[in-house]
């Protein structure tokens, strides 16, 4: 950016009350002035009436004087006025002694991911809504297509009135837009397991890395079906890594708690998944009663 831009920036700063924008802008210039852009950066805080930017020019100036004014084609930018301002400054701390520097006080603090969070609490001027389980669940366009392709093309085609979102429960979804929005990756473990195919199917890579790793260290008798499940999902089949992982950890932990885990989704969908799953666990389970 160049210094106008930051400056206006500034600006907008301070009418909309962002004063750690307004900081962050003033401390770049308090940080970063020097010989090559002295004189550009003062000519711009003159015209734009910044007055913060102005004076650490010239504090700059009066501290670089010798090569302030050595500098024949920076003062051809600086024009006389200025010029003159500068030495009368100079010549005033000649005469008194006294330097002091505007000082900016402490950065304020930085609010963005309480800003981020209270963004998805309240949905303001939200734009986009799925209904899910019969909820109506409102979101941002850009906050979904900042992530991925693939919603930057669902949201392009939505209506204003919503549409379905099939394939993922609605708790999967909040938690999906709670690390979208502002990365809380306290994903439960069954939301998680949804994730994996949705996230895969989405391009959403660091939040299906995310839940893998979640599901790799979340085996109970709660969720050790589900997660099971997980690894007999046909996308599956290019992470085999992770497939011959959950397999070794979810089978043995079946094995020893098997009075104490719910079969009963594996009995009441008994889809082909489900099959495959009940015959390997039952061939896991002769092999251990053999062996024991």
């Amino acid at each position: 950016m160049t210094p106008e831009a930051i400056m206006e920036l500034n600006k907008a700063g301070k009418i909309f009350n962002l004063r750690r924008l307004s900081y962050i802008c003033e401390d770049y210039f308090q940080q970063n002035i020097n010989l090559k852009n002295v004189f550009e950066i003062l000519v711009a805080a003159h015209k734009l009436n910044e007055p913060t930017v102005k004076s650490f020019c010239k504090f700059f100036a009066i501290e670089h004087f010798n090569e302030f004014v050595m500098s024949i084609e920076g003062l051809h930018v600086l024009g006389i006025d200025l010029f003159q301002e500068c030495v009368t400054a100079y010549l005033t701390f000649q005469a008194t002694g006294s330097l002091s520097k505007v000082s900016l006080g402490e950065p304020p603090a930085d609010t963005l991911l309480v800003d981020l969070q209270r963004l998805f609490k309240m949905m303001p001027y939200s734009d986009c809504k799925f209904f899910i389980e019969g909820e109506e669940v409102q979101c941002h366009k850009g906050i979904l297509g900042a992530n991925s392709d693939k919603f930057k093309m669902l949201c392009k085609d939505i209506p204003a009135s919503g549409g379905p979102l099939n394939g993922i429960s609605l708790d999967g979804f909040k938690s999906m837009l709670k690390y979208l929005y502002y990365g809380d990756d306290n994903i439960e473990p069954l939301p998680a397991c949804e994730l994996v195919a949705f996230a895969r199917a989405n391009d959403l890579r660091e939040l299906l890395t995310l839940c893998e790793n979640k599901i790799r260290n979340s085996i109970a008798k709660e969720t050790v079906i589900e997660i099971l499940e997980v690894a007999y999902q046909p996308e599956m089949a290019q992470k085999q890594d992770l497939v011959e992982e959950l397999k070794s950890k979810t089978f043995p932990f079946v094995a020893e708690n098997f009075k104490e885990i719910d079969l009963t989704p594996l009995r009441t969908r008994m889809n082909q998944k489900s099959v495959m799953i009940a015959a390997d666990l039952i061939l896991y389970l002769q092999d251990v009663h053999r062996k024991g």
